[in-house]
């Protein structure tokens, strides 16, 4: 099992330990809950992230392990950044698809940090995905990770 995690990509390999550590730590907070507080109430809140966790670790397991998975390599070309906090809120991809130029906008949940304009980037997305035009881009809002190279 060990050999076909270190065979995945690096940033989905970053994404099962990031989703099984927040696991192991929520089954900390569970036994320690047992343990000093006594309250079903936790108890049962922190077993059902626990498994949440597990859950979704095991998924992004499989759909590595089973090769279930698109990677969708593209130059970055706009950023689009929230007013107030300046955090990147989408990517504006050029990319290739049968000798056609593509843009793919992806839509980010979670913090990157900014890169420069130009910067080569990999966004892994599972197969069954779905992608919507609008503006003359596909628009991608779920993804498995994303990659800055």
């Amino acid at each position: 099992m060990l050999q076909k995690f270190k065979q995945f990509p690096v940033p989905l390999q970053k994404q099962i330990l990031i989703r099984a550590g927040f696991a192991a730590a929520f089954l900390l907070l569970t036994v320690l809950c047992v343990i000093f507080l006594r309250d079903w109430s936790a108890i049962l809140v922190s077993i059902l992230i626990t498994g949440f966790c597990v859950i979704q670790s095991l998924w992004l397991f499989y759909i590595a392990d089973n090769q279930k998975y698109i990677v969708i390599n593209g130059i970055c070309c706009d950023m689009t950044v929230t007013p107030i906090k300046r955090r990147v809120k989408a990517i504006l991809l050029r990319t290739t698809v049968d000798n056609n130029e593509v843009f793919v906008r992806v839509m980010l949940r979670n913090r990157l940090k900014k890169f420069p304009p130009g910067a080569q980037m990999s966004v892994y997305v599972s197969e069954n995905t779905l992608m919507h035009e609008k503006d003359g881009a596909q628009q991608l809002y779920g993804y498995l990770a994303v990659a800055c190279e």
